[in-house]
């Protein structure tokens, strides 16, 4: 049996100048036998759930450029987006050389 896992703490978006609680997602892992069976959108969805009960405003992650099948899951499947903290959506060099994306997506309104 295949489990999938993931790693993931709720902190404050900004560690300066903090405006919102966040759910930030570190680590998703899915065996590869246990892929395109509807097992990451399964635990993307109990995160997700879990960051709207708790009421956390976004669910963050962040995924490299590199891995097309992982960017096209969150993009595509799980409809987040890329992040206004992400390097891409920031001039400089040293910015757009960035091998990662930010992505994130709101799980509450605030309004309860």
């Amino acid at each position: 049996v295949f489990w999938p896992f993931s790693h993931f703490r709720f902190e404050p978006d900004d560690e300066y100048k903090p405006l919102e609680e966040i759910m930030y997602i570190y680590e998703v892992q899915v065996d590869e036998h246990a892929r395109r069976v509807g097992m990451g959108r399964r635990l993307m969805s109990i995160m997700e759930l879990i960051a709207m009960r708790l009421q956390m405003r976004r669910v963050v992650l962040t995924v490299f450029k590199s891995n097309i099948s992982a960017m096209n899951f969150y993009l595509k499947t799980m409809k987040y987006s890329v992040d206004a903290t992400s390097p891409s959506q920031h001039e400089g060099e040293q910015n757009n050389s960035a091998d990662y994306e930010i992505l994130s997506k709101i799980t509450w309104n605030g309004i309860t």
